[in-house]
């Protein structure tokens, strides 16, 4: 489950009349001062620019089933992907946004354009201990674009005999320059970080390929994609009183549905 989500977005560092460039050794500089440095440990997130949104649970105990207001302008507002406000059409889907933004069922974000190609790196971190998370964040704040959701839960990876219970992760997503980017230089580092902080287990997930081809080919071609909607995904219960995902797995570990490259 998502707890929180954390926005970076800081163009003060990194950039000059040569574009943007992420530097290994000033990233291993700044990594000593966030993490050594009592000056920069006394700076709370919100001083830093770093945007955080409480979700999961949220704030309040009220529940949206599938027939509430809320639900439903959830429905109209959001698709696959972000809706964009500048392209909402009419006052009464901007209304409508206002409306999930005051309640703080959706938050909004800057989407930077004009800086060149962006790869983006996906970095899952293992059972975070709660103190270390704010110090990460820190870090992370180095690379100027980003996302930081901080979970809990249970996963299980192909191999391991049971599912494990985790009470604080961190997926990270980083937008990166294509080029002036040295990022094997800047993981050497990076690892070095979670090291120190006992992170044992933890994943660099690439951005290998285009999920708009996968997700066509999967729902029967583009024309699928523009009314598919995830939130139509979810089921509701009425005993629990919540949304609950589909599970892709049973209580014994096997996937529920069949392998999309089915063995030869």
């Amino acid at each position: 489950m998502v707890k929180k989500v954390y926005q970076f977005f800081d163009l003060s560092r990194n950039f000059s009349g040569k574009g943007w460039r992420l530097s290994s050794e000033e990233f291993a500089l700044y990594v000593n001062e966030v993490l050594l440095n009592r000056s920069y440990d006394a700076r709370s997130l919100e001083d830093m620019g770093i945007k955080m949104f409480s979700v999961g649970e949220g704030e309040t105990s009220e529940r949206y089933g599938p027939d509430t207001p809320e639900f439903l302008d959830l429905l109209r507002l959001y698709g696959r992907t972000p809706a964009d406000l500048k392209s909402l059409e009419g006052p009464k889907l901007l209304e409508v946004a206002q409306r999930l933004i005051r309640k703080k069922l959706i938050y909004p974000y800057l989407k930077v354009r004009q800086l060149g190609v962006l790869d983006k790196i996906g970095i899952l971190l293992f059972d975070v201990k709660p103190e270390h998370v704010e110090p990460l964040l820190k870090v992370f704040h180095f690379f100027n674009i980003g996302f930081a959701h901080e979970l809990e839960g249970e996963y299980l990876l192909q191999g391991l005999p049971r599912k494990e219970r985790i009470e604080t992760s961190l997926y990270v997503q980083l937008y990166l320059a294509s080029e002036n980017t040295e990022f094997n230089a800047l993981k050497n580092t990076l690892e070095k970080v979670f090291r120190a902080l006992e992170i044992r287990k933890y994943l660099f997930l690439p951005d290998l390929m285009d999920d708009t081809d996968f997700l066509g080919y999967v729902f029967g071609g583009q024309d699928a994609l523009k009314n598919y909607n995830p939130l139509a995904n979810l089921t509701w219960s009425e005993k629990d009183n919540k949304w609950l995902p589909h599970k892709l797995f049973d209580e014994k570990g096997k996937p529920v549905y069949p392998s999309l490259t089915p063995d030869k």
